[in-house]
């Protein structure tokens, strides 16, 4: 007499299913890198957009000679503020608007402060202004002496 051969059960067997999450395990570990520097650039592109916003809101509340006034925006250490007042020595209190960033993460240089005349909206000197996050990522911001505002 022969043996019977055995009825296969579906499945998988343990060999197949440890493959299958060192296979896993190995894609996740090559994305997560990937994913963290995607989301560090995104970061560092929302407060350099941010800081446009605040230079362009500097820039027309110049031109259109709000509380006859110029405007600026002042970069400091984990924050910066858009002033009325020829410079921010010079400001209006008043008139402060403040816009923290998280610290130690992001860092301003360059130009410590840009002001707009009044009445035109240029800048009473030109500048760049560059936002860092802590893992060397930089954004530049510059303005122009014809008051053009560009994200670099």
């Amino acid at each position: 007499m022969s043996p019977v051969p055995s009825a296969k059960r579906p499945g998988f067997t343990v060999v197949e299913l440890i493959i299958v999450i060192a296979i896993f395990t190995v894609v996740v570990a090559g994305t997560a890198p990937l994913l963290v520097q995607f989301q560090h650039k995104q970061k560092v592109g929302n407060v350099a957009e941010d800081v446009v916003q605040a230079l362009r809101k500097a820039e027309h509340r110049s031109l259109v000679g709000e509380r006859d006034s110029g405007w600026g925006v002042s970069f400091q250490t984990g924050q910066y503020v858009v002033f009325a007042g020829s410079s921010y020595a010079a400001r209006i209190t008043d008139f402060d608007e403040r816009r923290t960033v998280a610290t130690p993460e992001y860092a301003f240089s360059g130009s410590g402060e840009l002001v707009f005349q009044r009445g035109t909206g240029k800048p009473l000197v030109p500048g760049t202004v560059s936002v860092t996050h802590f893992n060397g990522l930089i954004r530049r911001v510059s303005v122009g002496s014809n008051g053009s505002i560009t994200l670099l």
